[in-house]
């Protein structure tokens, strides 16, 4: 756990040059940390991240195009209270993997702010898991969204 954590941190010091203006068909890879939380309970300390890569191209002053995938893990724990029973915790952990792809227009100016309009596409492969009383579930679905 410890290694982790290091591990986690030491990506957030990895830091891709990122100028107002780059020069034509130009490639920028990126490494990112984000959506980081610790948790503690009963059970310990427990500490969920996002983290993923990605890619950007600029064909021209104009135009480019970014490519981007990430993992993102999920923990909830649900306690379920009935008349006269015992609660019931269940622990469930959800499992997205985002697949992004955008392209932007860029406005040149002559300040500081470099104004674009952009569009891209979502794909998501999303793998839910609980483990209650009556056993490991495991559901998956995919989509697309803009």
């Amino acid at each position: 756990m410890r290694k982790f954590i290091i591990v986690a941190v030491s990506l957030l010091f990895v830091v891709a040059p990122a100028f107002a203006q780059q020069p034509n068909r130009s490639n920028t890879v990126s490494v990112f940390v984000s959506d980081l939380a610790i948790t503690g309970s009963s059970n310990g300390t427990n500490l969920d991240a996002a983290y993923g890569a990605a890619f950007d191209h600029r064909f021209s002053d104009h135009l480019s195009a970014e490519l981007s995938v990430t993992k993102q893990s999920i923990r909830r724990y649900f306690t379920t209270f009935s008349q006269g029973g015992v609660p019931t915790t269940t622990n469930f952990t959800d499992q997205l993997y985002p697949i992004d792809a955008n392209i932007s227009y860029h406005f040149l100016t002559d300040s500081r702010w470099k104004p674009y309009i952009g569009a891209g596409l979502r794909y998501l492969n999303n793998t839910a898991r609980s483990n209650d009383p009556l056993g490991i579930n495991r559901l998956t679905s995919r989509s697309v969204d803009p």
